[in-house]
């Protein structure tokens, strides 16, 4: 056989099998990504705002007052503002209502409404009827959230 042509056939054999390698390694990488977004998926799974944010709250919470009973099971986010309602009884009478809503979850920040409206969204208008007329307070302190409370008493 001629050694030019062998050379030619080489090489072309060689650059293939280089191209293999790369090929074998975005497999492997491919799989790790893969990996990867699973775990992140099942962290994600598990991040949800109100089971991370509100549940520590409330429970701080209970133990100010434990005499108030919540409606905190389930922490189900409703209406265009994602607001988490719940409703605190004393002797079976639902004496407290403390909604939370997200203000940025992206620096895990929420809010809770103060029960003062605005005039902002006009009434019968899509914002007035959920309840977007509310006005939200930043939660910094646990103390506000108990004044909030002591308010309602």
């Amino acid at each position: 056989m001629d050694t030019k042509i062998e050379n030619i056939r080489d090489f072309y054999l060689n650059r293939k099998n280089e191209i293999n390698v790369i090929n074998n390694r975005i497999k492997k990488r491919e799989k790790q990504i893969q990996r990867l977004n699973n775990k992140k998926d099942k962290l994600e799974d598990k991040s949800f705002w109100g089971d991370l944010l509100v549940r520590p709250i409330m429970k701080i919470v209970k133990e100010k007052y434990p005499k108030i009973e919540w409606d905190d099971d389930r922490l189900i986010p409703m209406g265009m503002c994602s607001r988490i309602s719940l409703f605190g009884k004393i002797n079976n009478k639902v004496t407290i209502i403390f909604c939370f809503t997200p203000s940025n979850l992206s620096d895990g920040i929420i809010a809770y409404d103060t029960e003062e409206r605005t005039t902002e969204y006009p009434e019968n208008s899509i914002g007035c009827l959920n309840d977007m007329n509310k006005i939200s307070e930043d939660i910094v302190n646990i103390e506000q959230i108990f004044a909030h409370i002591e308010k309602q008493l």
